[in-house]
């Protein structure tokens, strides 16, 4: 969108679009011609960033500050950049891939009563979080996950990861948990190092149902 060209209404009825002969008219239609390319000429003088904004507003090239809410409907908003201040905007694949964003908040590796959480125990999660569970030699089963809507996960849940089996390697797991359900991690290993970090804040570390 460029800027406006000043108006030329050539003595033209704006309605039939036929020429006008009647000198009073004319007169007229020259004066509101003037005024209207004053109008247009003022905007374009303006310091305040308005007619910048307009000007801009095409091509988004410069800094647009919005004084109202936008309503996107469906659409989307595409090719945002990683943030690097505290209201940036993030994208799914950023989010993805610090799934501690939102809240800031670092692992932790103990429950609600501060014991540290363990294999074959069911836990119910007081918000959404992330939990990851490892071993820290090679094991030739893999960590399997269940999240539930019972304390019971791996009786009655859904098995949502299995990752890592093999003589040679470690086994490593982590899935999502979403408020108020129950999650439990089985193994044979003796030792399982499990974390849990919270997504969204609130709601404290998961309680331990045995």
């Amino acid at each position: 969108m460029g800027r406006p060209a000043a108006l030329n209404i050539d003595n033209t009825d704006v309605v039939s679009g036929n020429e006008i002969q009647s000198a009073s008219w004319v007169a007229r239609m020259d004066a509101l011609e003037s005024k209207i390319n004053a109008i247009i000429t003022d905007m374009l003088s303006q310091t305040d960033g308005s007619a910048q904004a307009i000007a801009s507003a095409a091509t988004m090239s410069g800094i647009l500050t919005m004084g109202a809410a936008i309503a996107l409907g469906t659409n989307k908003i595409t090719g945002l950049g990683d943030p690097s201040a505290a209201q940036d905007a993030v994208t799914l694949a950023y989010l993805q891939a610090n799934p501690a964003v939102l809240t800031g908040d670092d692992p932790v590796s103990v429950d609600s009563g501060s014991d540290p959480m363990l294999k074959a125990h069911a836990y119910k999660a007081q918000t959404l979080g992330m939990v990851t569970a490892w071993t820290n030699t090679n094991s030739v089963s893999a960590i399997k996950g269940y999240v539930g809507t019972t304390n019971d996960p791996a009786g009655a849940g859904v098995q949502v990861g299995e990752n890592g089996s093999g003589s040679s390697i470690k086994s490593f797991v982590s899935f999502l948990v979403a408020k108020d359900k129950y999650f439990e991690l089985t193994h044979s290993a003796a030792v399982v190092n499990i974390t849990w970090t919270p997504i969204v804040a609130g709601g404290g570390n998961p309680i331990d149902q045995d």
